[in-house]
């Protein structure tokens, strides 16, 4: 295939969609009556890993107490962060704890509990794929962290898909990375308290709902 009829193909694919009204580089902000919470996004435009989490909290400095934002993307990790400024995701959090929001921040943001982030963090998420050790079986799984979406993954032929998160063949938008379902599967291997979220499925029962739920559009792709 020519590098040309590439360029054609790419520029026709269906690309995930971006939210103008996001900006970023503000100074960090304050959400009035808010002390502290938790998200975390998925699918923004150009996501170097499947999900990010964000943390806001006041900080007591002195007699006032200061706005404080983390998120664990790598504009704010390399850049935004340490210059106190907010990244995208921070600020569509903002926009979202505000009701100044838009549909696209409705559906790719997410209120965490303080219990489930901490547990998120652990997991490696954005980490490259893992792979078992040789002679490792099938499996396929069902991911169930709190209240989200399940996530089904499976471990076929020595690679890890995820069919909530990577596409139609679990893979694409993954980008060899782990999404939660994935990370969290991989944490349940050396913590015993993240096997409560991972439940295995008969190869019937699996197909079934990676079939259901992408027929309800309920993947985390589909929200494209």
């Amino acid at each position: 295939m020519s590098a040309l009829v590439r360029r054609l193909i790419d520029r026709w694919r269906k690309t995930p969609q971006g939210e103008p009204k996001i900006k970023k580089g503000l100074p960090f902000t304050r959400l009035k009556h808010t002390e502290e919470m938790f998200f975390e996004t998925e699918f923004f435009k150009y996501n170097a890993k499947p999900q990010y989490l964000i943390h806001y909290w006041l900080e007591q400095q002195g007699l006032t107490k200061t706005p404080k934002w983390s998120c664990t993307c790598p504009d704010f990790v390399n850049r935004k962060g340490p210059q106190h400024k907010m990244c995208k995701h921070c600020q569509a959090v903002a926009m979202l704890a505000r009701a100044n929001t838009s549909p696209f921040i409705a559906k790719h943001l997410r209120v965490l509990t303080k219990d489930i982030y901490y547990k998120m963090i652990a997991m490696p998420i954005g980490q490259p794929l893992p792979i078992l050790p040789n002679g490792a079986p099938t499996k396929r799984l069902r991911i169930t962290i709190a209240d989200s979406e399940p996530g089904y993954i499976a471990y076929i032929s020595r690679r890890f898909i995820c069919y909530t998160c990577g596409g139609p063949a679990g893979v694409q938008y993954l980008k060899g990375r782990q999404c939660k379902h994935i990370a969290c599967y991989s944490k349940s291997l050396n913590d015993d308290d993240y096997k409560q979220y991972c439940h295995i499925m008969p190869t019937n029962m699996f197909r079934t709902a990676v079939q259901q739920q992408q027929r309800n559009t309920k993947t985390a792709w589909q929200r494209f």
